[in-house]
């Protein structure tokens, strides 16, 4: 028989919220990755609840949610609500119903209908259910494939909001690709938000500015992403590997995991958690180097346009539609969305 979840429904709470693929099989690829990440921002948009850090590897994603009390949305904010996660033809038939039941004067009924979408939102089991079977869904139009993708339900663990429960998990979730050693830094790794925090993303810093906020009191955005870089060297020793005397400090028989050397962590402490500036424009402006193309927009248009005289065939997908995207460079569009893989 499985155990009950520890779900708390009188408070907002965190939880620290982990899915396997089944079988523990390698099938999250690039593409996959940005496409969970996607989900994850949907979901966070439609249901109100927060997405305070992540990391998504090859086979398996961590998140770190804060799932609020329930909220209470007229009808008109619950339709705009629906834009992130229902089609447009879906949004369009519910407004039609809702307004037609409110005119017959069945206001139970509409708010009976309104009340199941209300249902999907404040809530963890309906927030990872969108996850999982939207990306099911995709994973398996794009693999030509049926059935299931993942290893059972997700499995969840209640985290105390304040402190350093809270400050500890966030850190673990972001030092997963280092301890995988897909990375030698967390900075490197862009489907992490810590990653995506230094490379200037609002959505991620603000996140890691209020766990700072919360559990240290930090409240400058730049001060916190530096005591939180700080924090991960300090969290993310590896005791399997030598340290500045050159003792091994690993325990015998356990398990290892990769990390940071105290010379490492020694080192993000003296510069105050800090980045130099070139580590920080790598992080921020890669269309220098993957973008494919940059240029202004008129000029990456034109090069769209005449793609059949410029570039190898099939270079872009069918539904493409338009060839620049933005840059964190003012006036400087690529030809690649810069959180994904360059071309080629």
């Amino acid at each position: 028989m499985r155990k009950k979840r520890v779900v708390i429904k009188n408070q907002p709470t965190f939880y620290h919220v982990v899915s396997r693929i089944v079988g523990r099989q390698f099938l999250i690829d690039a593409e996959g990755k940005e496409f969970l990440v996607k989900l994850f921002g949907e979901m966070e948009a439609f249901s109100g609840c927060k997405v305070h850090a992540y990391t998504v590897l090859d086979n398996h994603f961590h998140i770190l949610l804060e799932v609020p009390m329930p909220e209470d949305l007229d009808d008109e904010a619950l339709l705009k609500r629906m834009v992130h996660v229902y089609s447009s033809n879906r949004i369009a038939e519910i407004r039609h119903r809702i307004a037609h039941l409110r005119e017959q004067g069945a206001d139970d009924a509409a708010d009976a209908e309104l009340g199941l979408i209300l249902a999907r939102m404040c809530d963890l089991s309906e927030f990872m259910k969108y996850v999982k079977q939207s990306f099911t869904t995709w994973y398996n139009r794009q693999n030509a494939r049926t059935g299931t993708l993942w290893e059972g339900r997700f499995k969840s663990i209640v985290v105390e909001g304040q402190g350093d429960p809270l400050l500890k998990i966030a850190a673990y979730i972001d030092l997963n690709c280092v301890r995988a050693g897909i990375v030698d830094d967390p900075k490197d790794y862009r489907w992490c938000s810590y990653a995506m925090a230094v490379a200037g993303k609002r959505k991620a810093r603000a996140a890691i500015s209020g766990i700072m906020a919360m559990t240290r009191n930090v409240t400058s955005a730049k001060h916190a992403l530096a005591s939180y870089r700080i924090l991960l060297f300090g969290e993310g020793e590896d005791l399997g590997r030598d340290a500045i005397d050159g003792e091994t400090l690993h325990p015998e028989g356990a398990t290892r995991k990769r990390g940071f050397t105290r010379e490492e962590a020694k080192r993000v402490y003296d510069a105050g958690g800090e980045l130099p500036l070139h580590i920080i424009l790598r992080c921020r402006i890669r269309c220098f180097t993957d973008g494919v193309a940059i240029g202004s927009k008129a000029e990456l248009q034109r090069m769209f346009e005449g793609r059949e005289d410029l570039l190898p065939a099939g270079f872009f997908g069918d539904k493409r539609e338009t060839g620049p995207r933005k840059t964190p460079v003012p006036g400087i569009t690529s030809f690649r969305d810069l959180k994904l893989d360059p071309f080629g």
